[in-house]
């Protein structure tokens, strides 16, 4: 093999590569008090006397069809219950026709609690912003919610070409931020952007 025919084999692996290359900002937002008010005068409030604060970290992808404006989860009283309560909004960067939009929850210590996931099946212009306002039943003992880490997970296009994020990548961003991934965590997913 000749060194041009290796300098283009080379080319072209690492071409293949860039096109799966991640670029991945990260934003950290306040996500309110670790206390969760309880309906009840009579019962304390849930981790009543914390000062710890939920933090919210969004996950956005510069290649994905979607950006992630802000989003987050908090743990919301209910008439003799809790619930994880998702708030933020997304953008079409292009026209699409779904996506979906995952929730990592960590405890205070940095152990996943639970992977949420919004899906919303809709046309949605280049340049809209859809609301994230997705509900999940919890119980009182997930009010150890302190870290959620969100990120589109995939979209489908107005053209029907379906991109993905990369599980290796969400797995590696979420360990660099000092929290423990599900070792057995995988959305199936390998990036794409067919």
């Amino acid at each position: 093999m000749s060194c041009f025919t290796r300098f283009l084999a080379v080319c072209m692996v690492f071409s293949v590569y860039s096109a799966y290359a991640q670029d991945i900002q990260l934003s950290i937002q306040d996500g309110g008090s670790i206390i969760v008010p309880r309906e009840s005068t009579y019962v304390d409030d849930l981790n009543e006397g914390s000062s710890l604060r939920r933090s919210w970290i969004v996950m956005d992808n510069l290649n994905c069809p979607l950006t992630i404006l802000d989003a987050g989860v908090s743990l919301e009283n209910r008439p003799r219950s809790v619930a994880f309560r998702a708030t933020g909004r997304v953008k079409a960067r292009t026209a699409v026709s779904a996506f979906e939009v995952k929730f990592f929850l960590f405890d205070v210590f940095g152990k996943v609690m639970r992977i949420l996931s919004y899906d919303v099946i809709k046309d949605i212009d280049s340049g809209a912003e859809v609301p994230l306002t997705g509900d999940w039943s919890a119980s009182y003992s997930d009010a150890n919610l302190h870290t959620v880490v969100a990120f589109v997970a995939q979209v489908r296009t107005m053209d029907d070409s379906v991109w993905r994020s990369d599980d290796e990548e969400i797995a590696s961003s979420i360990a660099q931020l000092g929290l423990t991934p599900n070792p057995t965590f995988t959305l199936g997913n390998e990036a794409t952007d067919e």
